[in-house]
């Protein structure tokens, strides 16, 4: 045996050339530090000791200094929400959005009124000019797609209403039109003659103008009820017109019924008076 020498604290060091201590590796120190509120997170098994911790640090801190606006809590102060929405860029006032509708928008259908509850919807949600002037635009390219599909609409029945008229009333049309509008300009106030002038879509109701002219012919029987010698002469030459006309005595006529229908009520009209 060698008179060598071996003291305790190589043996714990493991510097006698044997095998090194097995004995339980402690943790890294910066451990002992951790509050116990954060001692059971999941992050701290990726930090194996105070370099890491240190070069994670610094990293965090760097990505702070890049993001610079940090989202308020829920519940605070509207203060601490006007400034996060500036420095997301909202402008100072609802005002300074500057929102225009596209040039060829019909300027009949743009409201200023409705723009102004926009820009102030829009300071309210606190958007920048960018994100408020895309969805401004898109509503109105929207709204400008459905304004051509509603015009479309009513020319459509426009022509849809002339046509059923036409086939009808044949070569009354013109009049029969004239005596609805006659109607309205008697008995109409002024929103209904603007409307009538605007070209309202309830114009386009092929009922609503049988109706009219319903009550024109009744207007016009009153008046020769009414009118003596003038119009008995009026209402013979209505009765002479229909005479002539060659629908009265055809019965496969397609206004044979109408025409003998007409005769028959201005009869009655001369003779029941």
């Amino acid at each position: 045996m060698s008179d060598e020498t071996v003291t305790s604290a190589e043996v714990d060091a493991g510097t006698t050339g044997g095998e090194p201590s097995t004995g339980e590796v402690k943790e890294p120190s910066f451990r002992q530090y951790i509050p116990e509120e954060f001692k059971d997170a999941d992050y701290w098994a990726s930090i194996p000791d105070e370099a890491t911790l240190v070069k994670n640090y610094a990293n965090a801190q760097k990505l702070i200094g890049k993001k610079g606006i940090i989202r308020p809590d829920d519940d605070a102060p509207q203060e601490e929400w006007d400034k996060y929405y500036g420095a997301l860029g909202r402008p100072e006032a609802p005002d300074k959005y500057s929102l225009e509708a596209p040039k060829d928008f019909p300027k009949e259908f743009y409201r200023e009124d409705l723009a102004t509850d926009f820009r102030n919807w829009a300071y309210e949600a606190g958007l920048n000019e960018k994100q408020a002037g895309t969805i401004f635009n898109k509503y109105l390219e929207k709204s400008q797609v459905e304004i051509a599909q509603g015009i479309k609409a009513i020319e459509t029945a426009k022509a849809e209403t002339e046509r059923e008229l036409k086939a009808e009333w044949g070569d009354k049309y013109q009049e029969n039109i004239e005596l609805a509008n006659y109607v309205i300009r008697e008995c109409g106030d002024q929103k209904v003659k603007d409307s009538l002038e605007a070209g309202d879509p309830v114009w386009n109701n092929p009922n609503l103008a049988r109706f009219l002219v319903r009550i024109g012919q009744s207007m016009s029987e009153a008046s020769l009820i009414k009118g003596g010698g003038g119009a008995q002469a009026s209402l013979d030459a209505k009765l002479a017109e229909l005479a002539r006309n060659p629908a009265l005595l055809d019965e496969k006529h397609p206004d044979h019924a109408q025409v003998v229908a007409e005769r028959d009520r201005l009869m009655k009209l001369k003779y029941d008076r």
